[in-house]
């Protein structure tokens, strides 16, 4: 039996862990981290010392990019995996914690780790963001009974856009395409999914063009299904390196994709398999892209379907909690077998106490 401490910030990550862990020979601890709670990470430290003591932990997984970990002096006696999701750096307060291991969404992510950070290419697993396609199913057969009995076809094609940094992921230069290009914004219906201030900032109804609708939400990553199940193609002309979980959800959803080729949108999107490839800020090749989907249906319906093809192979979220599950349990034979080793401890000693587990270095 491993008991395992989860501090993990994202709802669906946590839900999808717990399905995971069903019938498992696994105890979990859940600790929930709330964005809005002031210092959640002051309850975690206190808890893991308890636990500590009572030896009730044998390693930490800690997925949250807006709240700190807990102190090194407990980070370094537990075996810890730290979920970077697909942000591949490692601050400075990490490197401090010195966790056993790391959780990242793409091949790019990883690369970036081992060559700018040092770390050793076994102690970095890759992991696509996870979606349920179970629940995915239910409310695309909800969807296609509801759109069956519909009259008519939507006069426009719907294009979904969708980020939590509006300039970085190609918002300025989506709203730039569409005023230089009338002709193809008067084809299609653009939806832009932002939060309340790049609405404010960029997208003021004198600048706006024809047939856009703005919908705005207060936590990301946590945008209705109806918007992917409404939409005919995903659009995300990236200028920074990412990898977003709507990618995820876009294929969950059976949506075709025209991505840039930057960071590990390329691994994520295959051109010509699940959606198109373009270079950041070409223009003319988002036109072409577009022009080419537009007009013809059968093959927006086949990328869709590759779409979805690759999200039942690398995004099924009950596989991949399996994938960090063995993970954990590796990191945590690795601190067995050398404490096995290892001098002698008072483990009732006053914290913080010398080390007692010892893993690996994360640097070969």
């Amino acid at each position: 039996m491993y008991n395992f401490w989860f501090a993990v910030e994202d709802q669906a990550s946590l839900q999808s862990l717990k399905r995971g862990i069903e019938r498992s020979e696994i105890n979990p601890t859940w600790f929930p981290v709330v964005a809005r709670q002031p210092h959640p990470f002051n309850n975690l430290a206190s808890a893991l010392s308890k636990a500590i003591l009572r030896g009730g932990v044998d390693a930490l997984f800690y997925e949250s990019l807006r709240q700190p970990l807990p102190p090194s002096s407990l980070t370094r006696r537990i075996p810890t995996l730290v979920s970077l999701q697909n942000v591949p750096t490692v601050s400075d307060e990490i490197a401090k914690a010195k966790p056993a291991g790391f959780v990242v969404w793409s091949e790019w992510a990883r690369t970036e780790l081992i060559k700018n950070f040092k770390v050793a290419p076994n102690r970095v697993l890759v992991v696509r963001s996870g979606v349920d396609l179970v629940n995915w199913d239910e409310a695309l057969g909800t969807f296609e009974r509801a759109r069956a009995q519909k009259t008519g076809l939507p006069e426009r094609v719907r294009l979904l856009f969708i980020a939590d940094d509006f300039a970085g992921l190609g918002g300025e230069f989506l709203l730039d395409f569409f005023k230089n290009n009338p002709r193809l914004a008067e084809s299609c219906e653009l939806h832009l999914v932002v939060n309340r201030n790049a609405a404010a900032t960029y997208l003021n109804s004198a600048t706006r063009p024809p047939h856009m609708h703005v919908h705005t939400y207060v936590q990301p990553r946590y945008e209705p299904t109806e918007l992917f199940l409404n939409a005919d193609i995903c659009v995300l002309p990236s200028h920074k390196p990412t990898c977003p979980s709507l990618v995820a959800k876009a294929m969950a959803a059976c949506l075709p994709i025209v991505a840039t080729r930057v960071g590990g949108l390329p691994e994520l999107v295959r051109d010509g398999q699940s959606g198109l490839l373009i270079e950041p800020g070409d223009q003319a090749g988002l036109a072409q892209a577009l022009q080419c989907l537009i007009e013809d249906p059968a093959r927006r319906y086949a990328l869709g379907e590759g779409a979805r093809r690759i999200a039942e192979a690398e995004f099924d979220a009950s596989i991949n909690t399996r994938k960090i599950l063995t993970f954990l349990k590796q990191i945590t034979a690795e601190a067995r077998t050398n404490l096995a080793t290892a001098p002698s401890f008072n483990r009732f000693a006053t914290l913080p106490a010398p080390v007692h587990y010892v893993y690996p270095s994360l640097r070969e």
